[in-house]
């Protein structure tokens, strides 16, 4: 793929309340630390109810290549998906047209160590239009990222949508509107409006 670019903002561009809640728990912990956190610490408020939106990936490097092997994957993304993805990496479990799309995404955050929040644009299998948010989140130590928790977030804003197979390859690519780094040392955004509720309406 040509080069992608990255927008760079604050917190404020993560529209779901419950990924803000996510975003702000890490930022705490690396500016208490000063450095990455670390997994064992990532203690969000209602952490219980977000699981059947995230992925928990080991970040392993094979010739300096970054890959991610999924440990644990929430009940809703496997139906996306259309299976379960523990004890794969994701390079070899999504279609390789869908992971060219990803892989700059899941490489910025690794490179550089803060977290990287992505929005774009898929269909249904009724050929609904539904946004995905996905905000990632890496966690290791001064050697690097370690570990990565992926929260994603999907809004049907024409009523309700079939999650099943929503990540599907074929014919489905998804067209992103949005790519940004998330550095707490950046400008504040101006306020547009209120970040959106996480009532995910689907059928």
């Amino acid at each position: 793929m040509d080069f992608i670019h990255f927008d760079r903002t604050d917190a404020s561009i993560v529209k779901s309340i419950k990924q803000r809640d996510l975003l702000y728990t890490w930022l705490r912990i690396q500016n208490r630390k000063a450095g990455l956190p670390q997994i064992k610490d990532f203690q969000p408020a209602r952490f219980e109810e977000e699981l059947p939106e995230l992925m928990f990936y080991d970040v392993i490097r094979e010739n300096e290549t970054p890959r991610f092997l999924v440990v644990k994957d929430g009940a809703r993304l496997i139906s996306s998906f259309g299976f379960s993805g523990k004890g794969k990496f994701l390079d070899d479990m999504i279609d390789a047209k869908l992971w060219a799309f990803t892989r700059p995404i899941y490489f910025e955050c690794v490179e550089r160590r803060i977290p990287v929040y992505s929005a774009f644009t898929v269909h249904d299998l009724q050929g609904r239009p539904v946004l995905y948010e996905r905000l990632l989140l890496p966690f290791g130590n001064e050697r690097g990222v370690g570990q990565m928790i992926a929260s994603l977030k999907s809004i049907c804003w024409d009523g309700g949508f079939e999650n099943r197979d929503l990540m599907r390859p074929q014919g489905n690519d998804p067209v992103y509107v949005t790519r940004a780094i998330i550095d707490a040392s950046a400008p504040a955004r101006p306020s547009k409006s209120a970040a959106v509720a996480d009532d995910v309406v689907e059928i």
